[in-house]
């Protein structure tokens, strides 16, 4: 059995002290239930007899002045405590409580249980209650279990956090009738203990960088420098050589990132920003240093450099059109480099003399210019597009294609369709009178009239008088002939579109007949005559 109250452990090099106290307390065991009132519950060590019924009131209970913890009491329950290992909870660090039944039934298993609180702001270490003796009572289980030692059963509950409290739960039996009895008492030991920390960081960078970027795109390098070791990583320090034709912002190809102390287990990203001058492909490694002559080196991983490159082309549906028709201009644009064209743009311009008349899907504009916006060409690819024009003026009409490009130089083509007019030349003859008496005169009006676009030229107009007619005089634009029965008048040089020329044709009827007076035309353009005729009736 343990003996109760102050014990002190010394040691050479071991400073370590060990507080116990003991509280002792009965309760009533009966054959028949019946409560005895005048059961006391005793406090052997420290001297003070507390009677169940004044317990259970609450007016003598021992209470705590600096933490007020007593445990609640249900039904025929009963409650002692004492501060430990002084008495008093000003001085002391543990309050135990036993929360006990009156009386119980001989035989029967009951519950009680001890209370342990710690009084001060800090943790107690190894705190334990001990079982110092026990009389008519049989301990059945508990929770948690108790331990066996040599001095007896002890309940070991660790460390007990500033004002936690911990209960142990019991379940035991009275075998004899009268009293039953236990007196328990709790220990700690806290010890004083310095460390050092041992450290040993270490780093590892990982480099990552834009995979794939045009010529003229900022190229990004990504950093991220860990500390995989222990302890803090000082004086941490991220540097890079970027390989020929890529320069940081300030024209040099050396990266220097300081970074500082980084922390056991944490992550720093730095990134840097570059400039590439030049096409495929770029790789470095990357390095951290810390003090302590701690390195760590990244892979290289690689950056390529594309760029487009724009190309044109330009067809027409036909080389040369007649004034007012339709002609289709097409253009092909190819990528021929290497990476993508964002935001590529053609633009098609042609003269004020052009009249649009439509475009292919996407086409924007009119008047002198039409655009579409291809969006990406990637490499390799081409698009094509188109616009119809028409001229209302003789001679060549070109349209110009130009093409451009995120990254890209600029590309054009040119290509042209000669517009030409088309002579339309109306012949019509009149009379004038008609009809006519056998020995009066009539005059045949020539009107010769150019509809077409186009100037008609080597115009040539001649006509063929009936027998019952003979020739009287001839009048126009160039000098008439008669030859017999018939007339001919000298070639028309040029007929301009739109102009009419007028000629005039005299005869005398010399017979009664319904005559047909006979007009044909031919010219450089139309070599196969027109022909035109006028009824006459002379009479007699």
């Amino acid at each position: 059995m343990r003996k109760n109250g102050l014990k002190h452990l010394a040691a050479a090099g071991l400073s370590t002290l060990v507080l116990a106290l003991s509280g002792c307390s009965t309760t009533q065991t009966t054959n028949d239930g019946y409560n005895d009132a005048s059961g006391e519950t005793e406090s052997v060590e420290m001297g003070h007899t507390t009677s169940p019924a004044s317990t259970s009131s609450g007016a003598d209970r021992p209470r705590s002045r600096r933490y007020g913890y007593n445990p609640a009491v249900q039904g025929d329950m009963f409650v002692m405590g004492l501060p430990f290992p002084t008495g008093d909870e000003d001085t002391s660090a543990i309050l135990l409580h036993q929360v006990m039944p009156r009386q119980v039934r001989a035989g029967d298993e009951f519950s009680y249980e001890y209370h342990v609180t710690n009084l001060t702001d800090g943790t107690l270490q190894n705190v334990a209650v001990f079982l110092e003796s026990q009389d008519n009572l049989e301990i059945e289980g508990s929770s948690p279990r108790a331990q066996s030692s040599q001095d007896g059963s002890v309940w070991a509950l660790g460390d007990l956090g500033p004002r936690e409290t911990r209960i142990i739960s019991v379940r035991a039996t009275a075998e004899d009738p009268g009293r039953a009895a236990n007196c328990v008492s709790v220990s700690y030991n806290n010890a004083l203990c310095v460390a050092i920390d041992v450290i040993n960081p270490s780093l590892t960078i990982d480099k990552a960088a834009t995979p794939l970027a045009l010529r003229c795109d900022t190229v990004e390098f990504r950093y991220r420098v860990c500390n995989t070791g222990t302890g803090a990583a000082q004086n941490v320090v991220i540097r890079d050589t970027l390989p020929e034709g890529m320069t940081t912002a300030n024209g040099t190809r050396r990266v220097e990132l300081p970074v500082g102390t980084i922390a056991e287990g944490d992550c720093v990203d730095r990134s840097v920003l570059v400039r590439v001058d030049g096409v495929g492909e770029f790789a470095s490694v990357a390095t951290a240093t810390a003090d302590g002559d701690i390195t760590a080196e990244s892979s290289d991983p690689t950056t390529r450099i594309v760029e487009p490159e724009l190309a044109v082309t330009c067809e027409t549906s036909r080389e040369s059109q007649f004034m007012g028709r339709s002609v289709t201009y097409t253009f092909e644009v190819t990528n021929d480099g290497d990476g993508p064209s964002r935001n590529t743009l053609v633009s098609v311009n042609y003269p004020a003399t052009a009249r649009f008349l439509g475009a292919s899907a996407g086409g924007t504009g009119g008047a002198g210019s039409t655009t579409w916006n291809l969006g990406t060409l990637e490499a390799g690819a081409s698009r094509t597009v188109s616009v119809d024009l028409t001229s209302t003026s003789r001679g060549a009409v070109s349209a110009s294609a130009s093409v451009s490009g995120d990254c890209a130089q600029p590309a054009s083509s040119r290509c042209e369709v000669a517009f030409e007019g088309i002579p339309a030349i109306l012949l019509e003859v009149t009379d004038d009178p008609d009809p006519i008496e056998i020995g009066t005169q009539t005059t045949y009006t020539i009107r010769v009239t150019n509809q077409g676009s186009a100037t008609g030229t080597g115009i040539r107009v001649s006509a063929q008088l009936p027998d019952s007619q003979e020739y009287v005089s001839s009048t126009g634009p160039t000098t008439g002939r008669a030859e017999g029965q018939s007339v001919s008048f000298a070639p028309l040089a040029a007929l301009e579109p739109g102009q009419s020329q007028t000629y005039f044709v005299t005869i005398r009827a010399t017979a009664e007949e319904d005559v047909r007076f006979a007009v044909e035309m031919t010219s450089d353009q139309f070599p196969r005559p027109v022909r035109e005729t006028e009824a006459t009736n002379q009479y007699e």
